[in-house]
């Protein structure tokens, strides 16, 4: 392929000897495979790749010359701000000043969040915020670690192109869930990185599970089963599996990166976890069954029966401008909803005086709970707040007036997330209705709960010291998910039916008509004289 220096970005790069953000010079001698992707500046493009072999770097090149040499203004997305946080300084900073050449091209505006080349702007913006999605006109949005990303906001952000005539949209990712990038990749024209055999002219798509030998720990021909050598990894071609596919897809794996040997791969195999290994070194999804939550999980956790709605429990998660809550009881979750509007506190007021609940609700974003709501259903309402490995004894860690944390309730997000999954799937925590169909109540009042639940996904991470860990993660709104959380701990104390330890007078309450209110009904071993109500 000739190049033309003067107007290919990988011309670009050659010509001005430009340099990674370490400050070693840029090669392709064993980046070959790179070379289509910098030079293809087709619309619509998505790459499912594996970790380590210089994506992130080629896309903040190509984001800097699509300003300073195409008149682009670019969105460039990460998953959260604190990601542009670190991903700015560390990586873009490091590469201008890596650079005299970029440089010299910036503008006035050179922050964290913006930056100035020519009369053209780049904006770094998380996903996890919906205001900052709909500030900025684009001819180009890139959206790194696309799979760790709110899907809905990227959605937001490509509304933004419609006044572009490019309408560039570049996604990335190692395929960390399902439904992401390997969805996007699936639906392009699936290009992949066939090589040739030196010894019996076989062309082939590396395959961790037909090139690799793990007894003699060598890559080997997929046909002919003799070792392949580094220069046959090295040099090969990207061939479309389908034409006329509007995406241009790449799919990148660590075979294909002549510096990792067969040896490495097979350590990393049998060391790792599947997941990590599928995902960050295989670039391929992997889930396993335990890892997402269904529509079919929660189908199957319904029960039709009448819920005396008695002893109640109430989980509220506080959003933007409103309030999604799971209320129940013993028997299972009756009713799930959202309160918004000016008037989402007292209608969150209401449900507590009509249903009389033990209550956990998040403490953030809104201190308004903590402030008015905690003082005033003292005992009845509790803060949660997030805390990694909060008890190694117990999952929840109620505050006590010693500690001067009365109201509040501390509890792993990761582990009572699992927690939650588990009591799904094992139909310990159950959703019952009356008067419907089972399909009605699905499509109907479970729904949107269903949906929040479905954002979720679990990936396998290192922490700084390369011990493993589960963290869930979203692609999407969980407010749901979160309020089921709550409504699990504030069940916790809440007593059943059946338990002596909490009947007053050793006895359970009779209900004498419908409309007992929530007021009279014993909770927490509280007993009440029993003049209006009968106890037997």
């Amino acid at each position: 392929m000739k190049i033309d220096l003067n107007k290919s970005c990988l011309g670009w790069v050659m010509e001005n000897q430009l340099k990674n953000e370490r400050g070693d010079e840029m090669e392709f001698n064993d980046h070959l495979f790179l070379l289509e992707p910098f030079s293809n500046w087709h619309w619509k493009q998505c790459c499912m790749k594996s970790a380590q072999v210089g994506f992130s770097t080629l896309a903040i090149i190509k984001s800097l010359y699509a300003l300073s040499h195409r008149g682009y203004n670019v969105i460039y997305t990460l998953p959260t701000v604190d990601d542009v946080r670190d991903f700015v300084p560390s990586k873009v900073d490091s590469l201008i000043t890596q650079n005299p050449v970029l440089a010299s091209l910036l503008g006035k505006s050179d922050a964290i969040q913006k930056k100035q080349l020519g009369v053209n702007f780049i904006w770094y913006r998380g996903t996890h915020g919906k205001k900052a999605a709909i500030m900025h006109t684009s001819d180009l949005n890139i959206y790194d670690e696309y799979d760790a990303s709110n899907l809905e906001v990227i959605d937001l952000y490509a509304s933004r192109l419609q006044k572009s005539i490019y309408k560039g949209e570049w996604m990335f990712a190692n395929p960390i869930r399902p439904g992401g990038i390997d969805v996007q990749y699936e639906k392009s024209d699936k290009r992949v990185w066939m090589i040739n055999c030196s010894r019996c002219n076989h062309w082939q798509n590396l395959d961790y599970f037909k090139n690799v030998d793990k007894e003699r720990q060598i890559y080997v021909c997929s046909r002919c089963k003799k070792e392949l050598s580094n220069e046959d990894r090295r040099v090969g071609e990207w061939v479309k599996t389908y034409e006329g596919r509007e995406i241009h897809g790449y799919h990148i794996n660590q075979l294909m990166a002549a510096w990792v040997t067969a040896k490495e791969l097979i350590y990393l195999e049998e060391n790792k976890t599947p997941q990590y290994f599928y995902n960050m070194i295989l670039g391929l999804p992997y889930v396993e069954k335990d890892d997402t939550v269904d529509r079919s999980i929660i189908e199957n956790a319904i029960i039709v029966k009448n819920n005396s709605k008695l002893r109640n429990a109430l989980g509220v998660d506080v959003g933007y401008k409103a309030l999604h809550y799971v209320l129940g009881n013993h028997e299972g979750i009756y009713k799930v909803g959202i309160l918004s509007g000016e008037h989402m506190w007292k209608d969150l007021e209401m449900l507590m005086n009509k249903f009389n609940p033990i209550c956990v609700i998040d403490a953030n974003p809104d201190p308004y709970p903590r402030r008015k709501l905690i003082p005033k259903y003292k005992n009845k309402m509790f803060a949660c707040f997030y805390k990694h490995n909060v008890d190694k004894n117990s999952l929840i860690q109620w505050g006590d007036q010693k500690g001067g944390k009365l109201g509040h309730v501390y509890t792993d997000r990761n582990q009572a997330i699992s927690d939650i999954m588990y009591n799904l799937i094992d139909k310990k925590i159950r959703f019952t209705i009356e008067g419907k169909s089972p399909q009605v109540y699905l499509d109907t009042e479970l729904d949107e709960y269903i949906k929040n639940w479905e954002n979720l996904y679990r990936i396998t991470a290192e922490d700084r010291y390369g011990i493993p860990f589960t963290e869930w993660k979203t692609s999407g709104p969980d407010h749901f998910v979160h309020a089921t959380v709550y409504f699990k701990m504030a069940l916790s104390r809440v007593q059943r039916a059946e338990d002596g330890a909490y009947k007053p007078f050793g006895a359970a309450i009779t209900i004498l008509d419908d409309k007992i209110p929530a007021d009279k009904i014993p909770v927490l071993g509280e007993s009440y004289s029993g003049d209006e109500w009968k106890y037997i």
